[in-house]
Parts: structure tokens; sequence; C-alpha cells
């Protein structure tokens, strides 16, 4: 029978034991692995790196797994890729312990071979990096050719769209068209992807082809403020053979106002985008009765059209409207067609102000003026008046045509078109002057009319009687300026330049 003592004694034996064992196990260093991939499914079918897998279905999942959990972190994008005829296929990866599941999302198509790889990126919880290894496979079924498409059109950082018109965009960006797949070499030209202006002209650019993205530049700056549409036609093929529907993308380039010659001295501004307000904030309109067409620019509802029956846009009188040295600019687009007598065109009181009004044709126009009896004098006879007419013979049917009058303290009376004088003459009396002595008339700035709706101070032209004669301005407009100087004939082609 065993004393207390050698029970105690067997029992710290035993513990000595087990203590020095547990050190000597602590002690040992974990050995690092090597990562691989022990096998990769694709639903039910087995995956190997010597030969394509078929028959695997266009819904099945991906299933890799590997010799070692894996560190999830290094599950980055990139680290597995699926690729078909070369694109990229969007995946999701979900990774727990030694299992990675690689789905294809929105499915596989039909009859394609896919790549998959799996690179080095993919490390073990140990921190060891796989070698990169790579499977094929068929998915079962024919082959669907898919449509190509546009994933987007970007310039300037916007994003141009086929069914709206982009503004503001800088007129020195490439346009970067991106597809849905990777494009034929051989029907990427300046014929099937190509940019025009607002007339319908070609404009010169280099293309560059990157598999699936296409970039455009324009050779030269782009004009600003100026409407342009790129064209892409229906010649586009995928390179597996892929048809694309033709689609027309238009954008507007310009994101300031232009400044014109002598801005300090423009009392007034009419821009016609889409409002009667007068841009300078001076004046005020009375009347609008018109309605908003594309400009010249291409821009829709940014100019004004005038129906030639009582149209008219009318502006509260201003000493300002009618300076003793004086500069109109205006564009206008005429229905040459339909000009087949006299239309009045802009004025303030008739003969009392000034009017210019167009002839047969828009062969000629008639620039009248209501002056000092000599400069500086102040007074207005009402008999200091006269016309002078501006031969516009080179003006074409319905095409933008600038316009511009000057009248000066000196007496001296001008008139340019698309930056040309066309006409001058001395008077031999000072600067405009409105005549307020008859009774009834204002001095109300009309556009379409040659004098305000309600004055009566002329017995030959009044608006009432005029409005559904056919004598009223017939045509659109566009940009009307007024300024309290009279321009050089430099700078009314330098405004010119800038607008056109």
């Amino acid at each position: 029978m065993k004393t207390k003592q050698q029970f105690l004694a067997i029992i710290m034996l035993i513990m000595f034991v087990v203590f020095n064992f547990s050190s000597c196990k602590e002690d040992e260093a974990i050995p690092i692995k090597d990562l691989s991939v022990l096998e990769v499914k694709a639903g039910d079918v087995l995956l190997n790196t010597d030969q394509a897998a078929t028959g695997i279905a266009t819904g099945a999942a991906i299933v890799a797994r590997f010799s070692e959990n894996l560190e999830l972190e290094s599950l980055v994008e990139g680290s597995i890729t699926l690729k078909t005829g070369g694109n990229l296929v969007n995946i999701d990866l979900t990774g727990i312990g030694n299992k990675v599941t690689i789905t294809p999302l929105g499915g596989m198509l039909t009859g394609r071979t896919y790549t998959l790889n799996i690179t080095e990126a993919v490390k073990s919880y140990q921190g060891v990096r796989l070698t990169s290894v790579g499977y094929e496979f068929v998915v079962e079924g024919e082959i669907v050719v898919a449509p190509l498409e546009i994933n987007s059109v970007k310039m300037d950082g916007k994003e141009l769209d086929a069914s709206a018109t982009i503004t503001n965009v800088s007129t020195e960006s490439p346009i970067v068209i991106t597809f849905s797949s990777a494009l034929a070499i051989a029907t990427v030209n300046s014929t099937s992807i190509s940019l025009k202006d607002a007339n319908g002209d070609p404009v010169a650019t280099t293309l560059d082809l990157n598999g699936q993205v296409v970039t455009l530049t324009p050779v030269s700056t782009l004009s600003n403020l100026s409407s342009y549409t790129l064209e892409l036609a229906n010649t586009l093929e995928s390179t597996e053979g892929g048809k694309y529907i033709a689609e027309t993308f238009v954008f507007t380039t310009g994101t300031t106002a232009l400044v014109p010659p002598q801005a300090d001295k423009q009392s007034a501004f009419w821009r016609f985008n889409g409002s009667s307000n007068d841009a300078t904030g001076n004046q005020t309109t009375l009347v609008e009765q018109y309605t908003y067409v594309t400009d010249r620019y291409g821009v829709e509802g940014a100019a004004a059209s005038f129906n030639g029956d009582g149209d008219i846009m009318e502006v509260l009188g201003d000493a300002s409207l009618m300076a003793s040295d004086w500069t109109m600019s205006v564009w206008v687009n005429v229905d040459v067609a339909d000009l087949p007598g006299t239309r009045y065109f802009t004025g303030i009181g008739v003969e009392n102000g000034f009017y210019v009004e167009m002839y047969t044709g828009f062969e000629s126009m008639g620039f009248y003026t209501s002056n000092e009896d000599a400069p500086g004098s102040g007074v207005n006879p009402g008999t200091a008046w006269g016309s002078k007419s501006l031969d516009t013979t080179p003006a074409q049917d319905k095409v933008w045509t600038h316009l511009a009058f000057t009248m000066g303290s000196d007496g001296i009376r001008r008139g340019y078109m698309n930056g040309t004088m066309v006409m001058a003459d001395t008077l031999g009396v000072g600067g405009m002057l409105f005549n307020a002595a008859p009774a009834g008339i204002n001095n109300n700035f009309a556009l379409g009319y040659i004098c305000g709706t309600q004055s009566a101070g002329t017995s030959w032209a009044l608006y009432e009687n005029d409005k559904n004669a056919g004598v009223t301005y017939k045509g659109l407009l566009d940009d009307v300026r007024i300024f309290t100087t009279v321009l050089t004939a430099q700078e009314v082609t330098d405004l010119y330049d800038l607008e056109k």
C-alpha cells in the first residue's frame, strides 16, 4: 500500500513531464507553407490548366479551393480576372477560409470561351503569394453576337447624351468614346466616327483606337459658343461582328460671355436666350411678341423669330438708346423670297428718331435719322433728317448676316454688313436727337417695327394699321447691341469676327 508521500511524488512527476512537453511545443516554429490551388469548378465541371473545359452553364458560379486559408484582404480588383474575347468581365469575389466564389455579374454568353486568371496578388493567411495560374473553359450553347453599344461619351469631363444638348464644353477637349466591346479596326474611320459644325460641315479630327475606346481629337481649336454634332455610323462593328445602331450627340462650346469692343459704352444687349431681358440691366422690355428658335450656333431657343404679321419687341424709351454718338449691332436671318416689298425693321418714333427698313429681295436697306440742326446744338427743328441706302446685295436667303449702323455727333452716318462698310455719308448736321414735339409721339425702341405700339406721332406709320399689312419684319434676330459711342470700322469688324 502506497504511502501518502509516495502518492504526492508521483503527482509531481506527472506535472513535471507535462510542463516540459508543453514548453517544447511552444518553442517549435510554425512552418510556412506554400499556397497552391487545389481545384477550380465552374458549376459541376472541374477546370484544369492544360485543356479547356466545356459544357459550362451560362449562370454557373466558379469556385476555387486553395491549399491554405487566404488573407481575404488580398482579394482585390484584378487579383482574379475573367475575360472573354480579350475583354474583362465584371465579377464579384466572395472569400471564406480557403475558398473563393467567383460570380460573373449578368451571367456568361453562350458559346464563348472564357479565361480565368488567378494571380500572384492572392495571398495565404501567412502572407505567401500564389504562383499565378490560368484556366480556360467554354460556355455551352451557340454563339450569340451581342450588339455593339455605347458605354459612355465624354468631353471636358461631361457626359454627352444622345437625347439632349450638352452645353459649356471646352473648345480644346478631345472626345473619348467607350464602347461595350473592342472595335474592329477596319470599321473605325472618319466616315464612321465624325464631327460636324452647325452648318453640317466636317471638322478635321484624328482618331485613336485602343480596344473598346476611341479618342477623337479636333485638329484645331473649336469655335467658341458654337454647336457641334458627333455622328457615329451604323458601319461600326465589334471584333466579334456585333453591329452598332447609329447615334448622334450634340454639344455647344464656350463658358463665358463674349466681350465686345467698347463694352463700357454698351447701353443695351438683347441675347434672346429664352428671354427678352436686356443683359446690361439698363433697359426695360414692355412688349415681347415673337417666338424663340435655334440660333446661329445651333443652340435651341436662343434667337428670336418675327412672323411679319405684327411680331414686335418694344422697350421703354431711354436716352441711351438714341445717343448723339451711337452704334447698333444686330444679327439677322431674312427670308429673302418673302420680301416682295418694304419691311419695317427697327426704330424709335419713325422720322422723329431713327428707323431702318428693308427693301425688295433684301438688296438694300434704308437708314433714316433725325438729328440736331448743328453739332452740339441740342436742337432738333424736325427737318434735320434724311435717309441713306445700304447696298446689301451680297446677303443670302435665310443665312445669318451681321449688320451695324453708326451715327456720330460729327454728322457722319455709316452702315456695315458682315464687318465691311457698305455705306457712309455726311449729313452736315449734328448727331441723332429725338424730336418730341409731335403730339402722341414716344421714344420707345422697337424691333420688328419702326416705332412703339402706342406711338401716334406720324400718320403714315402706325403699328395698329401696319401689324397685319405684311410690312413688319419677317425673319430671325439675335444679339442686338446698342452703344453710346461710334464704333470704328475696325471695331465693327472685330465685333463681327468675335460673334460670327
